[in-house]
């Protein structure tokens, strides 16, 4: 309804203009979009995000920032002026700071509104790409039922401590059971070609080692894969990683040495490591 969805700009306008702050800051910029307004062409819109940017700004710097409602305001921002170098950068924060199912469905629900009425541009930027990729991240941490996927948003914690946006599908139905994983590396998709570094993997059943949670973090599990890897997998929550561990016990039924309890396991005996020797 056009009115209401005018009474609306003018209240929350009105609450800015008053006194300026982050929430009716974020809600008004929204509902302009929702009117049909753009960030490229909208004096008011561009206002806004300058004194939202200044207020969060205020605050220190993002990656300093322990509220959820301050991280997700420069998300938010980020996603109005179409920066989504600094919406991906808030994205992690969002997720390290693991807030509860409501915040991000809050969060979601503004950015969905924004993306419905806002005119997309023709070809999509890279880093919107992997800015999509986050999206679908949250919106599957808002959700209890998991249903019968087998292919889910996954973060990788690298070697080079940085946490890389990936996908896993678990191949349960295929002739040769198995397990992808893709990263999505925002180089390569800059590029449109490889950056030279590894960025998928095809593990087959033979190949898992074990499967293991993570104790502080019940969206963490460990994969351990022959012959020395193992990937740390962050999953959207806890319901999307059990859904994981399921599927991959499921692929390794009847492998032999698959370790299902490796807690139990380490337990009985010492860890015996294999060593790789020259000809020193």
């Amino acid at each position: 309804d056009k009115e209401i969805l005018q009474q609306a700009i003018n209240w929350y306008r009105k609450g800015f203009e008053v006194q300026p702050n982050e929430y009716a800051g974020v809600n008004l910029a929204t509902l302009l979009v929702v009117s049909g307004q753009d960030i490229q062409t909208s004096s008011e819109l561009q206002r806004i995000c300058m004194v939202l940017n200044n207020l969060i700004g205020k605050k220190g710097a993002l990656s300093a920032l322990e509220d959820y409602w301050d991280v997700a305001t420069f998300f938010e921002i980020s996603v109005l002026a179409e920066d989504y170098s600094k919406a991906i950068q808030a994205s992690e924060c969002m997720f390290k700071l693991k807030p509860p199912d409501w915040y991000l469905k809050s969060t979601i629900g503004n950015i969905t509104l924004i993306k419905r009425f806002r005119k997309e541009g023709i070809k999509i930027q890279p880093e919107e790409e992997i800015f999509n990729f986050w999206l679908e991240y949250f919106d599957n941490a808002t959700k209890e039922e998991v249903g019968e996927e087998i292919k889910f948003p996954i973060l990788i914690w690298e070697p080079t401590k940085v946490f890389m946006p990936s996908y896993v599908t678990v191949n349960n139905g295929a002739e040769i059971k198995s397990l992808t994983i893709k990263n999505e590396c925002l180089k390569c998709i800059k590029n449109n070609s490889l950056c030279g570094q590894l960025h998928q993997w095809e593990l087959t059943s033979s190949m898992i080692k074990s499967v293991s949670t993570y104790k502080r973090d019940d969206r963490c599990i460990f994969l351990y894969v022959r012959p020395s890897d193992d990937f740390q997998i962050y999953f959207p929550n806890s319901n999307w990683s059990q859904r994981f561990i399921e599927l991959v016990l499921v692929l390794t039924q009847g492998e032999e040495g698959m370790i299902t309890d490796l807690d139990n396991d380490l337990s009985a005996g010492p860890i015996e490591f294999e060593y790789d020797y020259d000809d020193a």
